[in-house]
This record gives C-alpha cells, structure tokens and sequence, in this order.
C-alpha cells in the first residue's frame, strides 16, 4: 500500500491509504508502504512494513495526525504502535474477519446483527446507529425514517411482533457491548464521523486506477526493487506531466 497527503476542511490533514508496495517521494505528494489485503503472515508481516516507511513518516511535517489504511490494518496492536513511535493516529477499514452476523438473544423484532454491528429487523430494514450509553455499556439504534418523517415502523407488517407504538418515531433497540466484542465501542464503524473520516480512502483509489489502467501500470513487471520503483517514478512524473498539460 502507499499513501498520499489529502487536506480537508472538516478533517484533520491525513494520509490516505493506496495499493501499491514500494516508498517513493515525488513533488508535493508523499507515500508510504502497507500490507495488503492479502496478507496472511499477521502482525510480524505488519510490523515489517511499518518499520519499512519508519524514515518516511518521520521526516513528515508534524501537522499529519491521521493514517488511514485498508481493513488489512485493523489491528490494535498496530495502532498502538503508530500512536507510541510517531503521535499518529491509525484508522483502518472496519475488518469483522471471522466474526459471523448474530441471531440468538436479540431484542424483539430484530432477525439478526450483521458482523459490521448492524442490525435488521424482520421486514428487513437496517436500524440506524444513534450512539453510545458507555454507562450502561450498550450501542443504541433506531429505525430508519421515510421521506416524510415518519418511521418505517409505522406501516410496518411486522409491528404487531416487534414494535406496538403509535408514534412516529418507530423502535429503538440497546444492543450490550457484549454482544458485539470484535467492535470497539470507542471506535464504533457504524457511526458517522468514523465513515466521514474513512470517506477519504475512495479518492486515491481512483489515481492507482489511473497509474494502472491509464498509464500501463497494471502489468508492471522489472527485476529488482530499484528498477520496479524507477518505473513506478516515471509513471507518476508522466502523470505530474499530464496534470500541468490539461490545467
């Protein structure tokens, strides 16, 4: 994986995530090495590649806080370690991994929670994550609303086995922390500032199709890492190129 600068007027500046397995620095863009998604050597892998762009990150301008990586990198250990060495705050694609949706001990009228920490009720619908009572240790949901308002409750076959209100607001469900331990409640994936922040990751995405697919990356094959990262650097100087050309 590599990585591009990206700043935001809501968001901190951050380093957004991109596929790629070498470090090159060129004008105003940087990137760092990842594990891709692949990977299947765990941690030791990880920490391999993380010591790899050790130099890179820490040449980087203090105002970078935030990293943001692909779900091969949801990993607390990993995190841990970018917050100690570099002050830098990791975020990860939300990896569930073997963890599989729940159907036993729900709240009435759900038919199961998905790995992500959703649940879905029995006419289907996706509740709404609301947020945290951390007192009481317990996500809070809610059913989605139509277009006039009103919740999907309200019409619902369902109702009678699920939810008997007459208010427009429909069901709200307390799901115990308990019942989802692969989700940490601190860093909850359902919730909207985690997919604002992670929201950033699609856009570098679109320049490695780009270096891919536009510019001939995609069957890139040389011998030796200074010969493949040559390559790598004339694709993106052909790229600068193109960019200053059309603008």
């Amino acid at each position: 994986m590599s990585s591009s600068f990206g700043k935001d007027d809501d968001l901190e500046q951050e380093l957004v995530s991109r596929k790629d397995s070498n470090v090159s620095n060129l004008s105003n863009t940087s990137t760092a090495s990842e594990v891709s998604e692949s990977s299947t050597e765990g941690a030791s892998r990880k920490t391999s590649h993380t010591s790899a762009t050790s130099d890179t990150l820490e040449d980087k301008d203090h105002s970078v806080e935030r990293v943001l990586y692909d779900s091969a990198c949801d990993d607390a250990a990993l995190k841990a370690r970018f917050k100690d060495k570099w002050g830098i705050e990791l975020k990860a694609s939300f990896n569930p991994r073997r963890a599989k949706p729940i159907t036993t001990d729900l709240p009435r009228g759900i038919e199961k929670i998905t790995p992500y920490g959703v649940p879905i009720c029995l006419a289907g619908y996706e509740l709404d994550y609301q947020g945290i009572r951390y007192e009481r240790e317990k996500f809070i949901y809610a059913a989605p609303r139509q277009d006039d308002g009103t919740a999907v409750c309200v019409g619902c076959t369902e109702r009678a086995d699920c939810c008997n209100r007459s208010t427009q607001f429909g069901r709200t469900i307390t799901v115990s922390f308990d019942t989802l331990p692969h989700i940490d409640p601190n860093e909850p994936p359902m919730a909207k500032r985690f997919k604002a922040i992670m929201s950033r990751r699609p856009s570098v995405e679109r320049m490695i199709k780009r270096l891919k697919c536009d510019l001939g990356d995609e069957r890139l094959s040389k011998r030796g890492n200074e010969s493949f990262q040559a390559y790598l650097d004339k694709t993106m100087i052909a790229y600068h190129l193109l960019i200053r050309h059309l603008h």
